[in-house]
């Protein structure tokens, strides 16, 4: 269960995952829209009272990660893509054409045009999407980063574990 409450500064719906709540203690929450800081205090007069997360069996939502992956063009992208969809290691994947990558490789400067995957999944499934990302990829080294997603929209979510089940 989520606590839902407005910003005070701007008015647009936050939440906070009830088992994140506790962290406000010692870490800052702040607005998604306009960063405005929102204190434990206001979060608990706007949404009720809020208890501490205890897990339970019924707590079984999987933490869900974005992986960035880039590729040398878009037909590669395109296939790593639908590989790891079709296999329900990831729910969804965005091709993202026409990034521009500085990077230095094997002692050269390197300035070129890529194409970024975004990969939505869930943790369990992160070594088996490095693993297969590296099967598939034309790179000798390609850039595979997770990142853990702490807060976001449930249904969604929900939705990405469902369809990496």
């Amino acid at each position: 269960m989520n606590a839902v409450f407005p910003c005070p500064g701007c008015g647009k719906q936050n939440f906070i995952a009830r088992e994140r709540f506790d962290l406000l203690d010692t870490a800052a929450f702040h607005c998604w829209r306009c960063g405005a800081p929102i204190s434990k205090e206001w979060i608990v007069a706007k949404a009720g009272h809020i208890t501490p997360h205890v897990a339970t069996e019924d707590c079984s939502m999987q933490e869900v990660i974005v992986v960035y992956v880039t590729a040398g063009n878009e037909e590669e992208a395109v296939r790593i893509a639908k590989a790891l969809v079709e296999e329900r290691l990831v729910a969804c994947a965005n091709i993202i054409p026409n990034i521009r990558s500085l990077y230095r490789w094997k002692g050269d400067l390197c300035d070129e045009q890529e194409v970024l995957i975004l990969l939505k999944s869930v943790k369990r499934h992160v070594a088996r999407i490095i693993k297969r990302v590296q099967e598939l990829h034309s790179y000798e080294v390609p850039e595979i980063l997770s990142h853990t997603i702490s807060e976001g929209n449930e249904a969604y979510m929900k939705w990405v574990e469902d369809e990496t089940a």
